[in-house]
């Protein structure tokens, strides 16, 4: 959630505004973010969070030394 809100701020998106995430993770991460989607969904005003390629704009980080990239539509 924490990665997803910091990039909104980057991209400067509108408190309100909904957004689409495509995501790629492996592992105890991937399988944590396809149990708690909805939550992060909620959380983040995201209408879909989708596993996939998130493509060449995507954010790369870690999330406890696991890496997941993600990109924001």
């Amino acid at each position: 959630i924490n990665r997803i809100q910091n990039a909104r701020k980057v991209l400067d998106l509108r408190y309100e505004q909904r957004i689409e995430v495509i995501w790629s993770a492996e592992g105890v991460l991937a399988e944590a973010i396809a149990e708690h989607a909805a939550w992060i969904g909620k959380e983040t005003l995201a209408t879909s969070l989708e596993p996939g390629d998130p493509g060449s704009d995507a954010q790369e980080t870690d999330v406890d030394g696991a890496p997941l990239r993600f990109a924001i539509r």
